[in-house]
Formats: structure tokens, sequence, C-alpha cells
């Protein structure tokens, strides 16, 4: 699937300018909202990848996250929402994403692992990649292990706007270890890697599905 235009980008940055508490808005201009799934798109075309997806299991029921290869690809949705939110509170009760909140990301997808695929920062590395002093985005956890609620803080993170040589949103990780870290890909043996860094990846968000 052809990956689309990003329509009505300027228009969404400056309707939120001057809001107390801006929102974060899709391709189409509408809020993210709890209830509903999104890929996590880049702005600028002609890269080397698409979406984010999940990738590479170094351990069961533990993944991280990457670039979904070649140009056409959307990737995994993922769903948004506030830390104090339990698992069915985004869908039954939404709320709308706001810029610079604390939110967790969770892969809208379905697994065999009883926990939910909320995105964590790690300091595993995949492939033995030689990416200090990056951390990388991981999801999943052991099957054993239980989920914290609320959230710890490597799996905290926000939406803020990038208003750089091209207009869009990064995500950053304020994990609690010292001063918050954009997140951006890094390159290693043909896999773009989501990890801590700079410059960020600047980002889209286009809607997938909507849950009732």
């Amino acid at each position: 699937m052809k990956l689309p235009l990003i329509p009505l980008l300027a228009v969404i940055l400056s309707c939120s300018i001057g809001d107390a508490t801006p929102l974060v808005y899709d391709t189409k201009g509408y809020e993210l909202m709890s209830n509903s799934s999104y890929y996590i798109l880049p702005v600028e075309k002609g890269g080397t990848g698409s979406g984010l997806k999940i990738s590479y299991e170094w351990k069961r029921c533990n993944f991280f996250v990457a670039q979904a290869r070649g140009k056409a690809e959307d990737g995994v949705a993922v769903r948004i929402a506030p830390p104090s939110a339990s698992v069915y509170d985004p869908i039954f009760n939404p709320v709308a994403v706001h810029l610079s909140t604390d939110i967790t990301i969770t892969f809208d997808v379905v697994t065999v692992c009883v926990e939910s695929m909320y995105w964590h920062i790690s300091g595993k590395s995949p492939l033995s990649t030689t990416s200090y002093p990056r951390q990388h985005v991981a999801v999943g956890k052991d099957e054993d292990a239980d989920m914290p609620f609320p959230p710890s803080p490597d799996m905290l993170f926000s939406i803020e706007r990038y208003d750089g040589a091209v207009k869009g949103y990064k995500l950053v990780s304020c994990n609690g270890t010292g001063p918050c870290e954009n997140l951006g890909l890094h390159a290693f043996k043909g896999k773009n890697w989501l990890t801590t860094s700079d410059p960020p990846l600047v980002v889209v968000f286009k809607k997938g599905h909507e849950y009732a």
C-alpha cells in the first residue's frame, strides 16, 4: 500500500499553537484518541523503510522495535494512552492524546504472549549491535513477569512537536535515568532500529482502527 501524502500537516500544527493543552493530530487532522490505533510513519519520503514494527525476538515474548523494510509498508499500528489508564480504560473511557505529557505505547497486535506489547527502554541490544550509548526501544516482558501498574519510568514516552527542516512530531523518552532523549533510527546489519538518538525520527500518525 502506497504511503499517503501528509495532508493538513501545516494546519494541524498551527491549530494547536496557543492552546494551553495542545493535542496531537493524525494525518487527516483528527485528534489522536486512546480508543484508536495508529501507524507511526516517517515524514520524509525516499528513506530505507516505512512504519515501525516488532522485530527480532531475542527471548520469548521480548522483542525490539525496528522500521519496516521497503517504502510501502505501514508497519504495525500502536495504541497510545495516558499511564494512569488501566488495560480497558483507553477503549471504554477514551481520551485525547496531548503533547508533552506522559504516555504509554503498545503495539496493537495479537501474539501468543500473555502480556500486551508495551514499549519500554532497554539496555539490551539486538544482534550484538554496537550502539552504546544508545538504548533500544523494546516490547514485551518475560511470560512470568507482571506488567507494572502504574507503568515504570522506562515505559513512559511523550510526543513533542518538531519544527525543524521538516514539520511533524517526535517521540521522546524520559525514563528517569537522566535528561529526556529523542527516539531515532540506528542502522545496523540492514535494519533501522528505534533507539535513543539524535537526530530524532520525525513522524506523523496515520489512523488504523477505532475501538467502539
